[in-house]
């Protein structure tokens, strides 16, 4: 994951709090976003980035992620609740 620090990569609960599961694949989604950004976007890393982005999305649909889901409700961010 990028920031708006150009260069600068985030992964796990700099990211956001989750879990263990989500951190590893934010960390493998940042490591090969480095790759394409220091080395264009050749293969196979667009391809195992995506996927790790698809499973970063379907496990965080899924019901293991409710409860996360449903805290992340009440966070504060900057003074507003989110």
């Amino acid at each position: 994951m990028e920031p708006t620090v150009p260069g600068v990569f985030i992964a796990g609960d700099v990211a956001g709090v989750e879990e263990a599961t989500t951190a590893f694949m934010e960390g493998w989604i940042a490591g090969y976003s480095m790759l394409i950004k220091l080395m264009g976007a050749k293969e196979p890393y667009v391809t195992l980035r995506e996927k790790y982005v698809k499973m970063l999305d379907e496990y965080r649909a899924g019901p293991v992620s409710e409860r996360i889901r449903r805290g992340l409700k009440h966070v504060v961010i900057g003074g507003e609740s989110s």
